[in-house]
């Protein structure tokens, strides 16, 4: 077996408390969920899920940094904004079909 050791990281509470219930009724703890984590993304090369941004995260960075010089967004933002649009408008349209 490797030697391992030991690592700290920083997670506000309730997450922390919310993912060891979650990842004890799978049978592991935290540590052992970080451990997959990592071996995952060290053998796909890549973090193993994707990540998404929200529409309204340039909104909020504005009113929590007034002083930022906001950036034009680039193509590939565009297209996630687009994309995460779709995706939440489909749902939502799904979800309340019978209303």
């Amino acid at each position: 077996m490797a030697e391992t050791v030991n690592v700290i990281i920083r997670l506000d509470r309730d997450i922390k408390e919310q993912a060891e219930k979650m990842f004890g009724d799978f049978g592991m703890d935290l540590s052992t969920a970080l451990n997959i984590f990592a071996r995952q993304s060290l053998r796909q090369g890549k973090i193993p899920f994707e990540i998404y941004g929200t529409p309204y995260r340039a909104a909020n960075e504005a009113k929590a940094n007034p002083g930022l010089i906001p950036l034009k967004k680039d193509a590939w933002a565009k297209a996630m904004e687009e994309k995460y649009e779709d995706a939440w408008t489909k749902a939502m349209e799904e979800k309340y079909a019978d209303c």
